[in-house]
């Protein structure tokens, strides 16, 4: 094995006596490791990097309406993007419909979103910016329109104004907020989706003869809540799942004839998320900002997220601040007692480059000459809905499970899941 500098991964073990699983031989690995090369440390992150400007465009005062052709290239590109997001993006959001086009005609806030981190989505940061500073503004009219902060009101003719007289008067406070915050992950019931992976994950050890027990590796784990996912009960269709005294039940439709399956899924032998900034789930303005991520009309997602968050503070999910790509290589290497491993994504490889998904499959890859590797993802697929697929390494092969609902709402498992092992 070529040198390297070789990083102990911390991870977090269940008290399961789940039975030891047997060493992983290097004769059954598909490539040599001696001829391994040191990868790069990658500048590119699991979450976008920060960006870094001026406070001179923070302290810009409002101001009036301007023709379009008047805004500069960038921020004409920012509007479109926001219009966009309204009419195409935004379905079960009737009130971001309306207010994302609206912030596309002021130029204050375009100006704003040139300053947001490198890679952000700006409809989804400014949007969160507001209802983070609704959060703090029980007088603001606009908060009436909020159904996750107790508003009640439908968009209506109204709207424009309630928008004109909130977000001119925290024009700094929004300015901070663009500057220094991402969007994250905050979907707890994606963990509905990941459970069935997880299902297929156990079949496939034990028709490997090994015990169906694995180390769990999230990349761009956020503050850590779905790797609490075996606290959680779930409900698919009329079937329940999970610990009779789970503190939160998630409940998904299920699109198929047949019952969910009821094979256990897999046993953590230790667990770990990885993100270059992940909040603290005892930092309440971290977590408000993560709850202002959460669309107005999606109340259930809002009391989801505030379930995961109070089991969280009571059993804190282990999350290091890392470039999880760098970390990869060395950290898989040195998992204790050479027990397999699963990286699990959730929209999160969406956001990488090729090359940055080729350094994760190439670690994935080299990293299976000692264990098992298998890749658990859930991303977009370029379709409305989003796929549901598991990589065994070595090999490289990949099954397509399911298509789900992006924030896990309904689940169409394929012909194959009830029998994939």
């Amino acid at each position: 094995m070529g040198s390297r500098t070789r990083r102990r991964a911390t991870l977090h073990f269940t008290t399961s006596s789940s039975a030891a699983c047997p060493v992983w031989p290097r004769s059954c690995a598909s490539r040599a490791r001696s001829d391994r090369r040191s990868p790069a440390r990658s500048t590119a992150r699991v979450l976008p990097d920060r960006g870094r400007c001026g406070d001179d465009r923070a302290a810009l005062a409002p101001d009036t309406l301007l023709p379009r052709s008047r805004i500069m290239d960038e921020t004409s590109r920012i509007a479109a993007r926001l219009r966009q997001f309204g009419e195409t993006e935004a379905p079960t959001s009737p009130l971001y419909q309306r207010l994302a086009p609206l912030a596309a005609d002021r130029p204050s806030l375009l100006r704003l979103l040139q300053d947001r981190l490198p890679g952000q989505p700006p409809a989804n940061v400014l949007l969160a910016a507001v209802q983070r500073r609704l959060m703090d503004r029980p007088d603001a009219a606009l908060r009436a329109y909020y159904p996750t902060l107790g508003g009640s009101l439908a968009p209506d003719a109204a709207l424009e104004a309630a928008f004109d007289a909130f977000w001119p008067a925290e024009h700094a406070a929004l300015a901070e907020l663009i500057r220094t915050r991402r969007s994250a992950t905050n979907e707890v019931r994606r963990a509905a989706v990941l459970r069935l992976g997880y299902v297929v994950l156990a079949r496939r050890l034990v028709a490997m003869g090994l015990p169906p027990s694995a180390h769990l590796v999230e990349i761009g784990a956020s503050a850590g809540l779905t790797l609490l996912w075996d606290r959680f009960a779930y409900r698919y269709g009329e079937t329940t799942f999970g610990p009779p005294d789970a503190a939160l039940t998630l409940v998904s439709a299920w699109r198929s004839p047949d019952p969910p399956p009821a094979t256990a899924p897999f046993t953590p032998a230790g667990r770990i998320g990885l993100d270059l900034a992940p909040p603290s789930v005892h930092d309440p303005d971290a977590m408000a900002w993560l709850r202002a991520l959460i669309w107005p009309e999606h109340v259930e997602r809002a009391r989801l997220f505030d379930q995961a968050l109070a089991l969280a503070r009571r059993h804190p999910p282990p999350v290091e601040a890392v470039d999880a790509l760098a970390w990869l290589p060395a950290g898989l290497d040195t998992l204790p007692e050479r027990l397999p491993a699963v990286v699990v994504h959730a929209f999160t490889v969406n956001q990488f480059s090729t090359s940055m998904r080729h350094q994760l499959d190439q670690a994935l890859a080299e990293a299976a000459a000692l264990r098992p590797v298998f890749r658990l993802g859930y991303e977009w697929t370029g379709t409305p809905a989003a796929a549901l697929t598991l990589t065994t390494y070595p090999g490289g092969r990949t099954t397509t499970l399911a298509t789900a609902d992006a924030h896990g709402a309904w689940i169409e498992p394929r012909e194959r899941f009830m029998a994939e092992g």
